[in-house]
């Protein structure tokens, strides 16, 4: 089957993290499959049959009029779409005459303001992907914290990673964190990632705790989930749904999360058996459950007796069954 992994980017998100592991295990299995990256320069972009729409650099009308090269060079069985730029960029160039390619949407209300032109475009698409779709993890190994941090012998560790901007709500990690430290004098904060809200967290964090040694920031995400070997919680907060991928990685990691309560995350977290639930945007309660695990070992032991997710040859054998009931074979 042939078929078209549509994403918006191959930066670090979910999505992009599914192409590099679940894309060559669908080839290895007989898929043709090539990835239409509509902005090159991804994290996540080696070893992948990539086909790029446009550079950073090109103005979004490119990424149509490549897709649209794309789509005409050969026929297509189906369009994987990810993500709600890619749903809009297969919106405009996918009504032609002749194109028999099926579309199946996955994500779509995540990477913009869903609106109801969106809405439209949706319904056109012949399948959404469902909402429990899994989620390859990729295999880890532990890498040390960078020597810049310098975290003394002995420190215990509450990790955040992802995109540092408004979505991720890091200000919450640094006002949740600053209720621990006085319980517990030993506790970091490791911020990991970069992004457009990185000197904003700086500042509130200066307001919050002065100049606190405990908080720190690796902007590099190269190790990513590797890092997570070396603490002791992993928070995913976010203000909107999401963040599935980084609990997930963390409990492949052998460490405990702490996640905001939204409907992937609990599904992702076995409705609280693999990782504790807070209500999204409440700093205070997720200072009180990340204690019942600081304070108590048989708190981590039990979430992380919890069944392990399934691993790429299984996700990937899920995607190939969805795509066969799609295009109809």
């Amino acid at each position: 089957m042939r078929v078209v992994w549509l994403l918006p980017d191959l930066q670090y998100h979910a999505a992009a993290r599914q192409a590099s592991l679940v894309v060559p295990e669908l080839v290895r299995v007989g898929h043709e499959v090539t990835v239409a990256d509509m902005r090159a320069g991804g994290a996540f972009s080696e070893g992948l049959p990539i086909r790029v729409l446009a550079s950073r650099h090109d103005l979004p009308i490119r990424v149509l009029f490549s897709l649209d090269s794309l789509l005409r060079e050969q026929p297509f069985d189906l369009i994987h779409a990810w993500r709600l730029p890619a749903l809009r960029a297969i919106g405009a160039v996918r009504i032609r005459p002749g194109r028999k390619a099926k579309l199946l949407v996955s994500e779509p209300r995540r990477g913009g303001r869903f609106t109801p032109i969106d809405r439209l475009l949706l319904q056109r698409a012949d399948r959404i992907a469902p909402d429990d779709a899994p989620l390859a993890v990729p295999p880890l190994s532990r890498v040390p914290w960078p020597r810049p941090l310098r975290l003394p012998a002995g420190a215990r560790v509450i990790a955040v990673l992802g995109d540092v901007d408004r979505d991720h709500n890091f200000k919450e990690s640094v006002w949740a964190f600053d209720v621990l430290k006085f319980v517990y004098p030993e506790l970091h904060l490791v911020i990991i990632g970069d992004g457009p809200e990185r000197m904003r967290v700086l500042d509130f964090a200066r307001t919050v705790a002065g100049d606190d040694p405990r908080i720190h920031i690796v902007t590099d995400r190269t190790d990513g989930p590797n890092l997570f070997f070396n603490a002791d919680v992993v928070w995913v907060i976010k203000q909107t749904p999401g963040g599935a991928q980084t609990a997930l990685e963390a409990r492949a990691a052998g460490v405990p999360v702490v996640a905001a309560d939204w409907p992937a995350m609990a599904r992702a977290l076995d409705n609280g058996r693999a990782g504790l639930l807070v209500p999204p945007r409440d700093p205070v309660t997720l200072a009180k459950v990340t204690r019942t695990i600081l304070d108590d070992p048989a708190v981590k032991a039990r979430l992380l007796a919890a069944p392990p997710t399934p691993g790429t040859p299984e996700v990937a054998a899920f995607w190939s069954a969805l795509y066969s009931e799609v295009v109809g074979r």
